[in-house]
C-alpha cells in the first residue's frame, strides 16, 4: 500500500485495503466515512503510539489513497481484538 495507487472506485479501494489489512494482520478502525473520503487509523493509537492511518478521497472515476503511514504493529499484539473484528468497515 502506498500513496497514489488509483482504484476504480471507493468499494474497490475498501476491499483492496481490507485485503492488505488482513493479509499483514493490522489492527485498524475506520474513523471517517462518506462517498468521497474514507480514513483507518490504529485502533490502539494512543496506547502504543502507532502512526498507522490512510485516506482514500474518491472522485469521477476512481479513488486514490492520498495519505498513508505504515502500521508499526499487528494483530497479536493487541490483546482483545479479532481478525474478524480487524476486518469490518
Amino acid at each position: 500500500m502506498r500513496i497514489g495507487v488509483i482504484f476504480h472506485n471507493l468499494q474497490d479501494a475498501k476491499n483492496a485495503i481490507f485485503d492488505y489489512m488482513k493479509y499483514h494482520g493490522y489492527s485498524y478502525t475506520v474513523t471517517h466515512a462518506n462517498k468521497s473520503r474514507w480514513r483507518l487509523a490504529c485502533r490502539i493509537k494512543e496506547p502504543l503510539r502507532c502512526d498507522f492511518s490512510c485516506v482514500v478521497r474518491a472522485y469521477a472515476g476512481g479513488a486514490e489513497i492520498t495519505s498513508y503511514e505504515s502500521s508499526l504493529y499487528v494483530i497479536l499484539v493487541t490483546a482483545r481484538w479479532t481478525l474478524d473484528n480487524g476486518i469490518k468497515n
